[in-house]
């Protein structure tokens, strides 16, 4: 919050006959932007030689913020500064609405706490549907403390029931500035800071469906934008994964500035919410092929894009220590998701390259114990056409079928059973119906006659709660790109005991990961 500096002193009621001082600049009202009167237009002119009783009744009436004295006394004073005073931030990020409103009523922290009648909060239900913000209160919003009333009220009033919204029943109506500006000049950039988080508040806790942004200073705050304001309308933007419309305000203050009747502005309104406008971008349904990025994710990820680029296993330079510091801290975490120590975690290209290492790997690493496999045939292709691969080799593969809910039966599965078994796979969740198997159950099986248990864990991890431990899993594995993570990097959990497992690598070259799985890093 920055203040501004105090105006300098004012001129002394009284002045030598010798002459006067040159004249000073006139100070600025701090509370309310406008220029102060100079010091000798109150007190009248530095000539005379005792007080004017006709000024010094002009004097009593001015404004209390100016003090005014007799002759041979000191000079007027001029307005004090304004000192905002900052608020505990944790007040406001753990109120309700209830506790939220006194907050912004006894706010101090800008200048226009001294010149408001009333704080404007905000009206409307706690959950709404739609959520209107606007810039300021004006003239009648401040004197009834209530946003968005007189004729831009009405008409707000209008457009929302052309879209059958019901003002009173579905609509939080809020504003960016909680404080009118003196003779509704434009917000300042100090206002706008001490408002900002009531604001971003509210719309937390309303959690509304839809937004309304009306006005520039609005669409700065929630739409991050200083774009021409024509090229704000006839589209959705969205602020938070919150869609928001953009309304010019002056089309609520001035409707005839640009439409002849408030029925125009409505159809505006209408034709920026209907499905077809909503659907300009294709929603998107489709998370079990793949998830957007989270922007959390890609912000721990830039520093390793940009500043510390060095190969994770370059070890003989701080490039390279750094980069294998975040590797390191980036595998401690995928332990703790699936519960495992970190050096069971094998960084692959994603799920397929695991379900290809995992599978393979332990055909020709336990090709002296047996040759069979067993899955099921709803597996994804990555399972499935490496099992294919795998009998080309020589090896046996059974195929479960599943049953109408997409389970395989546990009777079938120790039916197929054999001395020769060294591997069960069955995909965790299914990423097409969403079946989740009986992970342990069958992983019991598997154990008792001697086979590992691995699986797909791709449509399972980071979405429900997996325990490789609990869970009686051997080898899993997954991808960042199903879990809000990018593209091109994926684990394969390996056990270290109980039993100790082991995978022949398939890749040669370099020998990272411990050997099991060569190429340098994306570290990222």
């Amino acid at each position: 919050m920055t203040t501004r500096p105090p105006a300098s002193k004012g001129v002394p009621a009284s002045m030598p006959r010798t002459g006067s001082p040159p004249a000073r600049a006139p100070a600025e009202d701090v509370a309310t932007g406008a220029p102060a009167r100079r010091a000798n237009d109150a007190v009248g002119t530095a000539a005379s030689p005792t007080p004017d009783p006709a000024a010094a009744a002009s004097v009593a009436s001015d404004k209390p913020a100016r003090v005014v004295t007799t002759a041979r006394s000191q000079p007027v004073q001029p307005p004090t500064p304004f000192v905002p005073v900052a608020r505990n931030a944790n007040d406001v990020e753990q109120a309700d609405l209830h506790t939220l409103q006194p907050q912004v009523q006894a706010c101090t922290a800008c200048a226009l706490s001294t010149s408001r009648q009333h704080a404007v909060f905000g009206s409307g239900p706690e959950h709404a549907e739609w959520m209107v913000v606007g810039e300021a209160p004006g003239e009648q919003e401040d004197v009834q403390a209530l946003p968005f009333v007189g004729k831009s009220g009405q008409l707000l009033t209008e457009m929302l029931r052309a879209v059958g919204v019901g003002r009173d029943e579905g609509v939080f109506i809020s504003n960016v500035i909680k404080c009118r500006p003196p003779g509704n000049r434009n917000p300042r950039p100090e206002e706008i800071e001490a408002c900002k988080p009531f604001l971003l508040r509210q719309i937390q806790l309303v959690q509304p469906k839809r937004l309304l942004v009306v006005g520039r200073f609005a669409a700065q705050v929630l739409l991050g934008s200083d774009a021409n304001l024509n090229s704000l309308r006839g589209r959705v933007h969205v602020f938070r994964r919150i869609p928001a419309i953009f309304v010019d305000s002056k089309k609520l203050f001035r409707p005839k500035f640009c439409f002849t009747s408030s029925q125009s502005l409505t159809l505006d309104l209408t034709s920026n919410i209907q499905p077809s406008a909503m659907l300009k971008l294709p929603i998107y349904l489709d998370n079990n092929a793949t998830t957007p990025l989270d922007p959390r994710v890609l912000e721990a990820m830039m520093p390793y894009l940009t500043d510390v680029f060095g190969n994770a296993a370059s070890r003989n330079h701080p490039f390279g220590w750094a980069a294998e510091e975040g590797v390191d801290y980036a595998r401690e975490q995928i332990a703790q998701l699936i519960n495992c120590d970190s050096k069971e975690i094998i960084f692959t290209s994603g799920a397929t390259e695991g379900d290809n290492l995992g599978i393979k790997g332990v055909f020709e690493m336990y090709s002296q114990r047996g040759n069979h496999i067993i899955t099921a045939t709803t597996e994804h292709k990555a399972v499935l056409d490496t099992c294919k691969h795998i009998e080309k080799l020589g090896g046996k593969v059974t195929y479960l079928p599943v049953n109408d809910k997409g389970l395989i039966s546990l009777e079938e599965l120790e039916a197929a059973m054999t001395p020769q078994t060294i591997l069960v796979t069955i995909m965790y969740g299914n990423n097409e119906t969403g079946t989740i198997q009986p992970i342990r159950e069958i992983a019991a099986i598997a154990h008792k006659h001697g086979a590992l248990f691995m699986t797909d864990g791709t449509q399972a991890t980071g979405k429900i709660p997996v325990d490789v431990q609990a869970d009686g899993i051997d080898i899993m594995a997954f991808t960042a790109h199903k879990m809000y993570g990018p593209k091109g990097v994926g684990a394969l959990y390996v056990r270290r005991k109980n039993p100790r497992v082991k995978v022949t690598a398939q890749m040669d070259g370099g020998g990272h990961e411990r050997g099991m799985r060569s190429g340098t890093l994306n570290v990222p």
